[in-house]
């Protein structure tokens, strides 16, 4: 459901947000840099997006699930039940909706929207992808 998808989000957001914490000193000024060149905020924000894009993808497309899915016992499968083509696995976070769209609390918005109106609760990238999040298979 929503509430366990949320709170894998959610769990994947810190992990990524300590990645971030922990490689500050790796990138001294980087704040002041970005507040000083032209474009080089924009830059930065698009570089974050293909970081976190590339967190989940590489997860998934390796064990099918995030640390944050692992936790909370879900992973990504396809409609039938089995595991999904790495390529499907890729799709469906290349195609992250939530991404693309320049109004930041719009996207995650239409997201919602998206997985409310179909009974496997599939955002835009599931669909795209022919995949679902469910509780993990048994070993």
């Amino acid at each position: 459901g929503f509430g366990e998808r949320g709170l894998a989000f959610a769990l994947d957001l810190v992990f990524l947000l300590a990645a971030l914490w922990l490689s500050s000193p790796l990138l001294p000024d980087l704040s002041r840099r970005a507040s000083e060149a032209p474009g080089a905020r924009d830059a930065l924000l698009v570089w974050g997006a293909v970081g976190v894009v590339a967190y989940f993808a590489i997860f998934e497309v390796v064990f099918a699930r995030t640390p944050g899915k692992r936790l909370v016992g879900l992973e990504v499968q396809t409609r039938s039940g089995s595991r999904p083509r790495r390529a499907a696995l890729l799709y469906r976070n290349l195609f992250r909706v939530e991404l693309l769209l320049p109004a930041p609390f719009l996207a995650p918005l239409i997201s919602l929207l998206v997985m409310a109106s179909n009974p496997f609760l599939q955002r835009p990238g599931d669909l795209v992808a022919g995949t679902v999040v469910r509780r993990a298979r048994s070993p």
